[in-house]
């Protein structure tokens, strides 16, 4: 807890920004892995969402030379951070629809790892992602039928039972319209 905030701060650059032309390094799968793990590590044991509070690391004003940890008990860098990390998991899982059929596109990585980090932050956010859970799932089913959605949706339904019903309705019409082999093409995210 004592270097969240410079290691979000880190991670979420790093799920942005597309590999260099000269490293050649897509580290983006990484950052959507570690972002997910992160919020999963910063659990509450009591199962209420994310720890909120922090730590920090000051010097003494009475002894420069002595450092204290402070523990700050305002909203934690992960919830005031929300909004953002969420709306990065929706790009990405929208790119991942968009350029599906294109070179130079997302990696199958990246839209993996965006999908589980989705799964990871509503399992450690519990009842507090229900405000991102729509979104969310709608654009989680826009990356087509895989492995990985079905556990991600398993993890959110375990989560957030009140959605199950909804997941697994919304699941139905995706097998439903593969069986039928047509395609429709719906507005996402």
């Amino acid at each position: 807890r004592r270097y969240l905030r410079q290691s979000l701060d880190f991670l979420i650059d790093s799920a942005v920004t597309p590999p260099s032309q000269k490293v050649g390094v897509d580290l983006r799968p990484a950052a959507f892995f570690a972002i997910g793990q992160l919020a999963l590590a910063m659990r509450d044991p009591s199962g209420e969402g994310i720890i909120r509070t922090t730590i920090q690391l000051q010097r003494k004003k009475e002894n420069p030379d002595e450092k204290e940890y402070i523990y700050d008990s305002n909203d934690g860098d992960i919830y005031a951070r929300l909004d953002e990390i969420f709306a990065l998991v929706k790009s990405e899982l929208q790119k991942s629809f968009l350029t599906t059929k294109q070179s130079g596109g997302v990696s199958a990585d990246t839209r993996s790892e965006a999908l589980h980090c989705g799964a990871d932050l509503v399992q450690a956010l519990g009842e507090h992602s229900r405000d991102y859970v729509t979104d969310l799932l709608e654009c989680m089913f826009a990356t087509g039928l895989s492995r990985d959605l079905i556990l991600c949706l398993r993890a959110i339904a375990s989560r957030l039972p009140s959605e199950k019903l909804a997941i697994e309705d919304r699941l139905l019409e995706e097998i439903s319209v593969c069986l039928a082999g047509t395609s429709a093409i719906k507005q996402i995210c």
